[in-house]
C-alpha cells in the first residue's frame, strides 16, 4: 500500500485529539454516570479520550486530583448565572433544588460532594454570591453564613437520603416507584416477626411518601421561617438565640 511518506522517513503517528482539562473532566463524569465510580481509572479514561493513560497526567495530577475535578464540575452545575434576579427566597430555593438535582442527574458521582479535601473555586464563588444576597436582604455576615450552611446541608442531606433509600431497595439509580412496588420492596427489607406497630411505622415512612412533595415541604418550612425571622427584631443579630443562651449559661 502506497503512502505519502518519503523514503527514509517514518510515518507520522496519528495526531492526538486536542484536549483541555475541562474536556478530560467532562469525559470522566460521563464515564462515572454510565458505569459507576468504580469504573473510573486512568486507563479506562484514556481509552474514552483516545489517548494514552499517562497523557492524562498532563491535565490532572493523579486520581485524587481527577476526583476533585469532578467535585468542581458538580458544584458548577448549581451556580445561577451572574446577575440573576428575583426575590432572595426564590433564588435560594433554586440553589437548594440544584444541589438536590445533582443526586438525580449524577447518582454515582454526587456522593463525591462529601469529599473533605476539596473546596473548588466554583462553590466558593457561588457561596460568595449568596452571602452577598443575604446581606443585601438584611442579614449580618455571621447570620448569613449560618443560613447558607443550613440550606446547603438540607440540599445535600436530602439527596444523600434519597440515594441511600434507593440503594436499600437494590436500585442502581433513581427510578420512581409506584406505591405497590414500594410495598413489595419494603416487605423484602423488614425482618421476620416484626411488631405490627413497627410495620406501620415503616409503611408511613417508606411507602406512604412522595419525595418531591416532602422535599418542597421542608424547603418551604426553611424559607418561610427565614422570612418570618427576617421580619423580627433578631434579623441582624450574629448568633442564634439558643447559642446566646448557651453562652450565658456558661458564664
Amino acid at each position: 500500500m502506497s503512502t505519502n511518506t518519503a523514503p527514509g522517513q517514518t510515518q507520522p503517528r496519528a495526531q492526538r485529539p486536542r484536549l483541555d482539562r475541562r474536556q478530560v473532566l467532562e469525559t470522566a463524569l460521563a464515564l462515572v454516570d454510565a458505569e459507576g465510580l468504580q469504573a473510573l481509572s486512568m486507563r479506562r479514561l484514556g481509552a474514552a479520550l483516545g489517548i494514552d493513560a499517562m497523557a492524562i497526567y498532563g491535565y490532572v495530577h493523579g486520581k485524587d486530583a481527577l476526583l476533585d475535578g469532578l467535585v468542581e464540575l458538580l458544584w458548577a452545575e448549581t451556580s445561577a448565572p451572574a446577575g440573576a434576579s428575583g426575590p432572595w427566597t426564590e433564588r435560594l430555593r433554586g440553589f437548594v433544588r440544584a444541589i438536590r438535582a445533582l443526586f438525580h442527574r449524577h447518582p454515582h458521582a454526587a456522593p463525591l460532594l462529601l469529599r473533605p479535601n476539596v473546596l473548588p473555586e466554583s462553590v466558593l464563588t457561588a457561596f460568595d454570591r449568596y452571602l452577598e444576597m443575604l446581606r443585601d436582604a438584611g442579614f449580618a455576615e455571621p447570620r448569613a453564613a449560618e443560613i447558607l450552611r443550613t440550606l446547603v446541608a438540607y440540599g445535600i442531606g436530602y439527596g444523600v437520603m434519597e440515594l441511600s433509600c434507593y440503594s436499600l431497595t437494590g436500585l442502581q439509580e433513581y427510578d420512581p416507584l409506584s406505591q405497590r412496588e414500594r410495598l413489595v420492596r419494603l416487605g423484602q427489607l423488614l425482618p421476620r416477626g416484626i411488631a405490627p406497630r413497627l410495620t406501620q411505622v415503616a409503611m408511613t415512612m417508606c411507602v406512604e411518601c412522595e419525595p418531591e412533595a416532602d422535599f418542597e415541604f421542608g424547603l418551604d418550612l426553611l424559607l418561610q421561617g427565614l422570612e418570618r425571622f427576617q421580619s423580627g427584631r433578631d434579623a441582624d443579630q450574629g448568633a442564634p438565640a439558643a447559642r446566646e443562651a448557651t453562652t450565658r449559661g456558661e458564664d
